[in-house]
C-alpha cells in the first residue's frame, strides 16, 4: 500500500473513532432521557435504564477514554515536538496571493488565527527539542 494510501486509511479511522458530531448528539439526549427515566411510574424500569447508563458511563471512561488517550499519545510521539508546536503556533493569515495580510482594508492590524490547540507540557520542554534532533524529526 502506498503511504498516501495509509495515510489517508489511518487519518480516516483515527476521525471514525471520536466522532464530536457524535458526542455532542448524544450530550443533546443525555437530559431528555434522564427526565423520561424519572417520569417512569414503574422503578424497577427505571433502575434497569440506570444500570444501562451506569455501563455506558463505565465503560467510557474506564476502557474508551484510556485507550483513546494512549492512542493520542503514540500518535503525538510519532508526530514530534517541532510538528506538534507547529499544529499548534497561530495561523499567519495571507492574501488570495499568499502574501501575508496583517491589515485590513480600514488599517486595523489582523491577529493571526488561534487554532485552538496547545502544546502538551512533554513537548514543551528543552529535554523533548534535544530528543528531536537525536531522532531526527
Amino acid at each position: 500500500m502506498r503511504i498516501e494510501d495509509q495515510r489517508h486509511e489511518f487519518i480516516n479511522t483515527a476521525a471514525r473513532s471520536v466522532d464530536p458530531l457524535a458526542i455532542s448528539e448524544a450530550e443533546r439526549q443525555l437530559k431528555p432521557l434522564l427526565g423520561a427515566i424519572e417520569d417512569l411510574d414503574d422503578p424497577d424500569i427505571a433502575e434497569k435504564y440506570r444500570r444501562e447508563l451506569a455501563r455506558k458511563g463505565l465503560e467510557l471512561e474506564q476502557k474508551m477514554v484510556p485507550r483513546l488517550a494512549a492512542l493520542a499519545s503514540k500518535i503525538l510521539d510519532a508526530a514530534g515536538a517541532k510538528a506538534i508546536r507547529d499544529v499548534c503556533e497561530p495561523i499567519q493569515r495571507v492574501d488570495r496571493q499568499g502574501r501575508p495580510e496583517t491589515f485590513t482594508w480600514t488599517g486595523e492590524k489582523m491577529p493571526p488565527l488561534k487554532t485552538g490547540f496547545t502544546v502538551p507540557e512533554r513537548f514543551k520542554s528543552k529535554v523533548a527539542t534535544v530528543v528531536e534532533k537525536v531522532l531526527g524529526r
